[in-house]
């Protein structure tokens, strides 16, 4: 690939110019062709179906006040959606062509950052919870006060305010404004020292170590008590059946278990690249441009693929059904279906703080 600077002063954009020599190991390439690349197209119709499909468990988990739940699929819907406006932007590699991102990249990168942890610590809060639904030494008919505060503070620190934490700490590892790559858009910079591992890149595979606890928990507690399952679960404060709960957990263990490798690689890369050459102050001002000749990153596809876990869960069966039934009557749809008008099961999917309380 070819890097190419451009200097921002005052908020003038100034055309980058190719270093010709660079692309010749690519001759079949051709920096001012504004023909939109298929790969571009590809990934925006895949992304549009991925939203589309994951706004219905979304909507259910809103509804019912589950904040890990809410923020997996919110997490999921968000990133289908950059992916989606970042491929419109900037569907091919005519540089000269771009948009300089300003603001929006500025945002986004911070926000992909907040989703990466808030996307992992919302698979924590899940998995937690449904071991505490099969843990038969604490089984209790109503949470306390205080175990009620312990787990909206828990929650609120997982898919909330660590997520957050890591995308403000990204300004004091960022040695430069952000990247914007062909299809892919904005993309965020980092240093090669070894405090950018511990800021950053190391805390999404610790939690990810925890949901593997819980996870691994989880399997062995449903075999053991594969038997009374349905009457643990009755039994608990969850408010789930059992077909709900295997559901949540298919679908979280699903997006785990692409978490997991892809956290693990991306501390890897750069643990192993870390230097240890002197500090240099960040160039605010500089924002690289990089053409990727149609390739689509894969993180752009792993995007999309989570999103089909979810659908299969959320995305139909009774839950889904009342999701469906909501929104038509919202259009006024019970005047040609009046059975539209009959109320639904909004039991919830997994025991939230405020819908627990008495």
């Amino acid at each position: 690939m070819v890097d190419i600077e451009v200097s921002l002063d005052g908020g003038e954009t100034i055309v980058p110019n190719f270093d010709w020599q660079d692309l010749n190991s690519n001759s079949d390439f051709d920096p001012y062709s504004s023909s939109t690349s298929p790969g571009a197209i590809i990934l925006v119709v895949l992304s549009f179906w991925a939203l589309a499909i994951s706004v219905p468990g979304l909507t259910w988990h809103i509804r019912n006040r589950n904040l890990p739940a809410a923020s997996m699929v919110g997490w999921i819907v968000y990133l289908n959606l950059i992916n989606i406006i970042n491929a419109l932007l900037w569907p091919n590699d005519n540089i000269n062509s771009w948009w300089n991102g300003q603001v929006y990249c500025d945002l986004v990168i911070k926000l992909s950052i907040a989703g990466g942890m808030g996307l992992v610590g919302s698979l924590a809060c899940i998995m937690r919870a449904l071991a505490q639904a099969l843990d038969t030494n604490n089984i209790r008919l109503m949470p306390s006060k205080s175990q009620r505060i312990r787990q909206l503070v828990l929650e609120n620190f997982l898919c909330v305010i660590l997520p957050l934490a890591l995308a403000l700490l990204h300004f004091a590892i960022q040695p430069l404004r952000f990247y914007i790559f062909a299809i892919a858009g904005c993309e965020a910079s980092y240093n090669n020292r070894w405090y950018t591992v511990l800021l950053s890149f190391i805390w999404p595979p610790v939690i990810c170590v925890v949901n593997g606890y819980y996870a691994i928990l989880l399997i062995i507690r449903i075999y053991r008590y594969r038997r009374d399952f349905s009457s643990i679960l009755a039994s608990s404060t969850s408010g789930m059946n059992k077909s709900r709960f295997l559901r949540l957990f298919v679908s979280a263990l699903t997006v785990l278990l692409v978490a997991i490798p892809t956290q693990a690689y991306a501390l890897y890369v750069n643990a192993v690249n870390i230097q240890n050459d002197s500090w240099t102050p960040a160039s605010w001002q500089t924002i690289v441009y990089v053409p990727t000749y149609g390739t689509v990153f894969p993180d752009c596809w792993i995007h999309v693929g989570i999103a089909v876990p979810v659908f299969l869960c959320f995305g139909w069966g009774k839950d889904a059904n009342s999701v469906y039934r909501s929104w038509l009557r919202l259009l006024g749809f019970t005047k040609v279906f009046p059975a539209l008008a009959a109320k639904t099961d909004n039991s919830s999917l997994l025991p939230s703080p405020v819908t627990n309380k008495r």
